[in-house]
């Protein structure tokens, strides 16, 4: 599933395993506040109900963490960062896991690639969430650009506006929702953003940023 689909949609049950795979960072964060609300709950302290792994992590200690029972927190979210080599090392621990997980906590693996093929990732399947955190190109792109608008600032963003931001922005979408920010709060009440505004605002960035450039250069 891609993590866009699971954001506007999530389930409430996102399993014993969750991996997040891709290279676009606003999606895995995303991703992981949104499972932090679903996992540990609204009135969930997340400093005590989350824990942080490095990818280097030795398996023995991620799992102790998996398997501790709290008196402070009902349920328990351990997320291993970068965890590639992790998963390379230890797979068949992991797999080992998977066939008795503990039954109150998740375990989130960030990953760069994540390969279907794999008996690990079969297991997946039954017992937990694959979100592809992938970069979005085209019209996927523009469209998460239209409904993030209209879900987070409750603006209408034009097709062609989405379009013409990805042209003089990029296709990161940190920065993307940091100029539909901007754009929200320069068009005030009205409800629409159309391609006008984009171009005054973040067209008159991107030609200052250049100008700045290229007397930097000179």
């Amino acid at each position: 599933m891609h993590a866009t689909q699971y954001l506007r949609k999530p389930d409430a049950a996102p399993g014993s395993l969750v991996v997040l795979h891709g290279g676009e960072s606003h999606l895995k964060q995303s991703s992981l506040k949104l499972l932090r609300q679903i996992v540990l709950g609204a009135g969930e302290d997340d400093a005590i109900g989350e824990t942080r792994f490095a990818g280097t992590s030795d398996w023995r200690a991620v799992r102790d963490e998996l398997l501790t029972v709290s008196m402070f927190t009902t349920r328990r979210m351990v997320v291993v960062q970068d965890s590639d080599e992790f998963i390379s090392t230890h797979r068949a621990a992991l797999e080992e896991y998977l066939e008795k997980p503990a039954s109150k906590s998740v375990l989130i693996l960030d990953v760069k690639s994540w390969r279907k093929n794999t008996r690990l990732a079969k297991k997946l399947v039954d017992c937990g969430l694959e979100l592809d955190c992938g970069e979005l190109k085209g019209a996927q792109l523009t469209g998460w650009l239209v409904d993030e608008c209209a879900t987070r600032y409750e603006k209408q963003l034009t097709r062609d506006a989405a379009g013409m931001m990805v042209e003089l922005a990029g296709s990161g979408l940190t920065l993307l929702d940091q100029e539909l920010q901007k754009l929200s709060a320069y068009v005030g009440d009205r409800e629409r953003i159309n391609v006008d505004d984009v171009r005054t605002l973040v067209g008159g960035w991107r030609a200052e940023t250049t100008w700045t450039m290229i007397n930097a250069i000179r």
